[in-house]
């Protein structure tokens, strides 16, 4: 029992198997912190009721193919749909590669590349490519698109949704540029 506007501890209940806490619900206008499965809350006046909810844990592979299971299920509703090999809009771009670059799996025109490069008038050049939050990206330059000759001219640019930009200055610039994901 509790009197009205007593601060109380409140703490999750462990997570079940292959899933992860992600946020209390109900009554929560008095949480200190819905996103944290230990934090404080504020006591009503009246009874309110708080509660725990779980979702997919988004590094957890239970079929050991390469695709982490929420994004199957976020993006197929199975776990039989993709893995490292799969191309389930055949563009040529594996399921885990699109995964990983955060592309659309399902639409063959959404693929990792650059989408445009556009030359401003104080001598660089904007390069724009699609890009998911939480990934990191190099930048190169190259005379030629045959051989190795690849010159990185930036590295971690950090990705924004939904897309990338990054100005180079025409004097870096060799040809061609193209993006990489980082591992």
């Amino acid at each position: 029992m509790y009197g009205a506007s007593s601060m109380v501890s409140i703490t999750a209940d462990a997570p079940p198997s292959g899933k992860i806490f992600d946020r209390w619900t109900g009554a929560t206008a008095t949480v200190s912190n819905v996103y944290s499965a230990s934090t404080f809350a504020t006591t009503a006046a009246q009874d309110t009721a708080i509660a725990a909810t779980y979702r997919l844990d988004p590094a957890l592979d239970t079929d050991n193919d390469g695709v982490p299971d929420s994004w199957e299920i976020t993006t197929f509703t199975n776990l039989s749909t993709a893995n490292a090999t799969s191309d389930a809009d055949r563009d040529g771009t594996t399921d885990l590669a699109e995964y990983l670059a955060g592309t659309e799996p399902r639409n063959p025109v959404s693929s990792f590349r650059v989408t445009e490069v556009i030359a401003g008038a104080t001598g660089e050049m904007t390069v724009q490519w699609p890009a998911t939050l939480g990934r990191t990206y190099t930048l190169r330059t190259s005379t030629s698109l045959s051989g190795n000759d690849w010159t990185p001219i930036a590295i971690g640019i950090p990705g924004k949704v939904p897309t990338c930009d990054y100005k180079v200055p025409m004097s870096q610039s060799r040809g061609f540029v193209r993006v990489e994901l980082e591992p």
